[in-house]
């Protein structure tokens, strides 16, 4: 909407020039209008806060245009209320610039009357609340996440897990909420009272390790631990407990204990470890289990199928010189028949090697390993180098059985899955435990497969060295190849003491 100029004949108004500097110099916008509402004098505040270049394109308009269209009946009627009953009223306007942009406002106006008291104008004072009123929002805003947040603060405070006490650098319970005092009522049989020692609510043989632990919250210091105790019907509850110091401007002025009630987390990991170790006994049973079995396999391929090769090579070679004296043809067929029965009996031979061969010490692991490498080198092409390191401690026959297991299983993965031209096992020692990598340069195992249920032999190789209290460790690089890390402890005291 266009602003409204109103032509003035008679209405002039003329302020001596000693009087106009002092209300150029007021901060607050000023305006003298008739009875209408016409400006008839601004100053040059008011002309910069409403973006004009001079008090000639403002003198002349009415001042309701200056009110944004939302605010223009409402200041109508403070005007005719004004003037009804001589009072000056401030009131909070949305205003409107030259640009049309608008802007929240403080504007008081009085009635301006001639010296017979009869009323012949306005005078205006306009004050730029912007600045208040966007701190007045942020503080609303403030006051709000403030609310939102003691509504926080009281529902973690009156949790019914979380207990919480607050008490002075002298044990004096300041402040406590509802669970710590059913805890303590049905805990300790006791009530929880403001003014109280807190060191008064605890059993005697408890008392001086919670002093020890203040003692080191009041030196800014955290303390969490993990606490059980038994109530008075015998059931066994824990509480992961922390003091912290409560400080105001850097100075600790009281300790806060908050107490978390984890008794069925409790009971759920002692269920776990427990499922755990009924678990890890039924694989090392297993294990045990395979092989005796691999071992008897081993034996009946060996004394049995072995020794009736044998006999068989053996008649075939009495027959041999008979059989030349007849038949030049016959015999080579028949040598070539017992140079096969000799192949068959060494492919059995090795066979019940690999299905049960005798690890008892360190010497046996890295021979068999060595034995390993070269046939597999010999029937796959794969280029395997073997390195020990300090490894002069002695490896139980258990421990060098699953290494040397884990060691074949990673193998053949590199030879069905890697598509790898090189592979490196090292054997390395420490003090306390044995270290087996297995390294190729093949394509890199996925993520995915490393615990894959359909990846049985990987899932093996976990297996067997949980069941020694071992770890596994299997990354793989796209287009750099995988590396398989075991470690175990070495001795069997070191393996039940973990």
């Amino acid at each position: 909407m266009p602003l409204k100029r109103v032509k003035f004949q008679e209405k002039k108004l003329e302020i001596p020039p000693e009087l106009q500097t002092i209300i150029d110099s007021v901060v607050d916008g000023f305006t003298i209008t008739d009875l209408e509402g016409n400006i008839l004098y601004v100053n040059a505040a008011l002309v910069r806060m409403y973006g004009f270049e001079s008090k000639e394109e403002i003198i002349g308009q009415s001042s309701l245009n200056f009110i944004a269209p939302r605010d223009r009946d409402r200041a109508t009627r403070n005007i005719q209320k004004t003037l009804a009953d001589g009072q000056m009223r401030s009131v909070e306007y949305f205003s409107v610039r030259k640009d049309r942009s608008e802007f929240p406002i403080e504007l008081s106006v009085g009635v301006i009357k001639d010296s017979r008291g009869n009323p012949i104008g306005f005078a205006g004072i306009t004050k730029d609340i912007s600045q208040r009123k966007e701190t007045e929002n942020k503080l609303i805003q403030t006051l709000k996440e403030v609310e939102e947040s003691q509504a926080k603060l009281n529902a973690v405070f009156n949790s019914n897990q979380i207990s919480i006490l607050i008490f002075n650098k002298q044990g004096v319970i300041q402040q406590f909420n509802r669970p710590a005092e059913e805890y303590t009522r049905k805990l300790l049989g006791k009530e929880l009272k403001v003014g109280e020692i807190w060191y008064n609510f605890l059993p005697p043989r408890f008392r001086e390790n919670a002093r020890e632990r203040i003692l080191k919250v009041l030196h800014g210091q955290s303390v969490r631990f993990d606490y059980a105790i038994t109530d008075r019907e015998g059931i066994n509850y824990w509480f992961d407990v922390s003091y912290q110091p409560i400080m105001v401007e850097g100075e600790i002025i009281g300790i806060s204990l908050i107490a978390l009630d984890i008794t069925a987390r409790k009971e759920y990991e002692e269920s776990l470890e427990e499922s755990q170790r009924q678990l890890l006994f039924l694989t090392k049973n297993l294990q045990t289990i395979q092989e005796r079995e691999r071992s008897r396999i081993a034996m009946d391929i060996h004394d049995d199928l072995g020794q009736k090769l044998s006999l068989l090579q053996i008649e075939i070679d009495l027959m041999l010189p008979k059989i030349a004296r007849m038949s030049k043809q016959y015999a080579q067929q028949l040598e070539s028949l017992s140079n096969r029965v000799k192949g068959v009996i060494e492919d059995i031979k090795r066979i019940a090697y690999e299905l049960h061969p005798e690890i008892q010490n360190r010497d046996d692991l890295t021979n068999l390993l060595k034995w390993k490498a070269w046939e597999i080198q010999k029937s796959t092409g794969l280029n395997i180098e073997l390195k020990w390191r300090n490894c002069e401690k002695e490896i139980s026959p258990e421990v060098a059985t699953a290494l040397y297991r884990i060691t074949c299983e990673a193998l053949t993965n590199v030879i069905r899955h890697a598509s790898a031209s090189m592979a490196r096992v090292e054997l390395t020692c420490d003090a306390r435990t044995v270290r087996l990598t297995v390294e190729d340069n093949g394509i890199g195992i996925a993520p995915e497969k490393i615990h894959h249920p359909d990846s049985y032999g990987i899932m093996g190789m976990f297996a067997r060295a949980q069941a020694l209290k071992g770890q596994v460790k299997i990354t793989g690089k796209p287009g750099k190849g995988t590396i398989v890390q075991v470690s175990i402890p070495l001795t069997k005291e070191e393996r039940e003491s973990l």
